[in-house]
């Protein structure tokens, strides 16, 4: 494969395994917090946690995508004092915002509490984890602007501080007796500490990137307008896709009891592993695109966006498969009783999220085309088929009530059916505009009926365990001989990344 495969190979497989490393530690923190505390009480953090991703998500109001765009452009064209102007100004702007959320959620805490989830206790653990935002919101500017240096790596260092700290502070919490104030005060201290190493590296990065700063603004409204007509389709694009996921957990605490919540957050938690495959890539892809389109190299463009997708994809079922057979053991492995409930729509969720990683390279075409807007009218129309199947299924599968565990599977098949709108739509656009087929005609036959052939292995392990490790066999074999030139290039490729002398001349 070509000096640039190797570049997105070796992107994509440190984030992959940055994000990899996050996941397990995230896993870890999950299993001891909510063995410790129990499904009920593991549900109540779990919305307040849930209502602080969305802010997260919402506060950078379109700069830090703004940032991630700019940068890289300002730094080509030697302009380092638009680089300096667009990091105070994405800054400000997002920490007045982080500020007004913090205070508005603050005090409609108790409102939030008593009307979406009929539980007034939850109120102080919304209003603690509130207090908390500020310190996310320097973790999203660093975070941003490390992403607009280009330095991935140091990005995703900040998320494995902030991972890695509040695992640890979890750990002494709990020991020493805290319940869950102890976890808030984990969570606390990981961002802190988030913060602080960004700051480090930001500044460090600044002054190895910028020669000679020039004429510096505290606020550019001029380039505020720029970035945020830029970014806020992607903004938008970022709000919906993480909502995708996260109202379809929050669902169940409206519905079911937030013991039901707890479990089906777990089932997320484990299933996500799956999707890192494409977020991984698409990290890697959205500036390598950019950069490749900005110099008017099309072709290479459309050849990575599509060679990408297919091994996002058989990745994504070469290592999904083994998870859906073994998803009750692995629960039964780590978690007490009550949370065993939570394989059935694990299972469910792992197929979504392969069905998601088809769509993570083709979002990151549009990104370089800037056509965001594409991406937040499909994850916009993806959402609402989630939500509206959930709402419509889990009362169904939750027999009104009677089964709070059975409604799990109605959110699930809700947020399967989400990311096939998502995927379908993908495919439609990027035929209908650009007139690239993301997979080709039998390749995307072959991935249907290896998506199909995974449901098959999820409803085996239903029916007998030894038949489903026999499907299991027979899957990995048939998806190694469908595409066994493609295995052959990705580790070939592997190679040349690992052992460079190896390379031919």
């Amino acid at each position: 494969m070509s000096d640039e495969g190797v570049r997105v190979f070796s992107g994509t497989l440190y984030n992959y395994i940055t994000l990899l490393l996050i996941v397990v530690l995230t896993a870890i923190n999950t299993i001891i917090i909510a063995n410790a505390i129990g499904a009920q009480l593991y549900g109540s953090y779990s919305v307040a946690k849930i209502l602080l991703e969305l802010l997260t998500v919402l506060c950078p109001v379109g700069m830090g995508i703004g940032l991630i765009r700019f940068i890289p452009d300002f730094v080509a064209r030697n302009k380092f004092g638009s680089v300096s102007s667009a990091i105070n100004t994405a800054s400000i702007v997002i920490l007045l915002v982080s500020a007004v959320f913090t205070v508005v959620f603050f005090f409609a805490s108790p409102f939030i509490a008593t009307q979406f989830f009929q539980n007034y206790w939850l109120t102080p653990i919304l209003q603690i984890l509130t207090l908390i935002f500020p310190l996310i919101a320097f973790t999203v500017i660093f975070s941003s602007i490390l992403n607009g240096f280009q330095r991935f790596g140091l990005a995703m260092m900040l998320n494995m501080v902030y991972t890695s700290v509040y695992l640890l502070f979890v750990v002494i919490f709990l020991g020493f007796g805290f319940g869950i104030e102890g976890v808030i005060y984990a969570l606390a201290l990981g961002y802190g500490l988030a913060g602080l190493v960004g700051f480090v590296f930001v500044l460090k990065e600044k002054r190895r990137v910028v020669k000679s700063e020039g004429k510096v603004k505290i606020f550019d409204f001029g380039l505020f307008k720029d970035m945020f007509n830029f970014g806020k389709w992607g903004w938008g694009s970022s709000f919906i896709d993480i909502s995708f996921t996260r109202f379809n957990e929050i669902l169940i605490g409206v519905f079911l009891i937030e013991a039901a919540l707890g479990v089906y957050r777990i089932s997320q938690t484990f299933a996500s592993i799956m999707g890192y495959i494409g977020i991984a890539l698409a990290t890697t892809l959205n500036p390598y695109l950019s950069e490749l389109t900005a110099i008017k190299r099309e072709k290479k463009v459309v050849a990575m966006v599509k060679r990408s997708t297919n091994y996002s994809l058989i990745l994504s079922l070469l290592f999904s498969a083994p998870v859906i057979v073994f998803a009750y053991q692995v629960l039964e492995l780590v978690f007490s009783q009550e949370f065993l409930t939570g394989a059935d729509p694990l299972k469910i969720i792992i197929i979504g999220f392969v069905i998601a990683n088809i769509s993570r390279p083709v979002g990151s075409y549009f990104f370089a085309k800037k056509r965001l807007v594409v991406n937040f009218l499909i994850l916009v129309s993806s959402l609402l088929t989630g939500v509206i199947l959930s709402v419509l299924l889990i009362p169904v599968f939750g027999m009104n009530g009677l089964n709070q565990y059975g409604g799990m599977i109605g959110a699930a098949i809700g947020f399967v059916s989400g990311w096939i709108v998502n995927a379908t739509l993908f495919a439609f656009f990027t035929r209908r505009y650009f007139k690239i087929n993301i997979l080709e005609k039998s390749s995307a036959i072959w991935a249907i009926i290896f998506i199909v052939g995974m449901s098959v292995l999820a409803l085996l392990t239903k029916i007998s365990f030894e038949l489903s490790i026999l499907g299991l066999i027979i899957f990995e074999v048939a998806l190694a001989f469908k595409y066994k030139n493609e295995l052959l290039n990705l580790a070939k490729t592997a190679e040349n990344f690992l052992l460079p002398s190896a390379k031919k001349p």
